[in-house]
């Protein structure tokens, strides 16, 4: 197997993660670990704040979950760190009509104001972060007050488990 000297959680880094992956967008359950995607994706509608509502994505990767809540009433904000895959996550929305904005950033200096986003959504994204307080930090900083911040599975634990 190969190694790389990338910094762990660098945009280079997820260069590698994504490689030979399927990066496509569906609502049709081919597997069982897709079934069980959408279930877990379709709690996230109900336990966020009713549409029209601003979510951020911190760490999009492919945009799944965002382009699944935009198609439900969420406006949604995608953010990643790798640029590559925000392209990918973007080609799913244009594939599917659907708009969203896509932003290259970095989780602990988020690039938007205080008070501006109703639900932040993190996953995988956030083991991966060197500072995790700080990316939470900013994370609450731009969530409206009563907004709802929501880690999904594995987003504390180390890589890999």
């Amino acid at each position: 197997m190969a190694t790389h000297s990338h910094q762990h959680g660098s945009h280079e880094a997820w260069d590698h993660v994504y490689e030979n992956l399927d990066l496509s967008y569906s609502e049709t359950p081919h597997s069982q670990g897709k079934l069980f995607e959408l279930v877990k994706i379709g709690f996230l509608k109900e336990i966020f704040p009713k549409t029209p509502a601003k979510m951020l994505e911190v760490g999009c990767g492919t945009g799944f979950v965002s382009l699944y809540l935009a198609k439900r009433g969420y406006s949604p904000v995608c953010l990643d760190i790798n640029k590559s895959i925000l392209i990918v996550a973007e080609g799913n929305f244009k594939k599917e009509g659907i708009k969203g904005q896509f932003v290259v950033g970095d989780a602990e200096k988020l690039p938007f104001p205080s008070n501006y986003i109703d639900c932040v959504s993190v996953a995988f994204g956030l083991r991966n972060m060197t500072h995790k307080d700080q990316a939470l930090a900013e994370m609450t900083r731009v969530l409206r007050p009563g907004g709802r911040l929501l880690c999904r599975r594995g987003a504390v634990g180390p890589p890999g488990q």
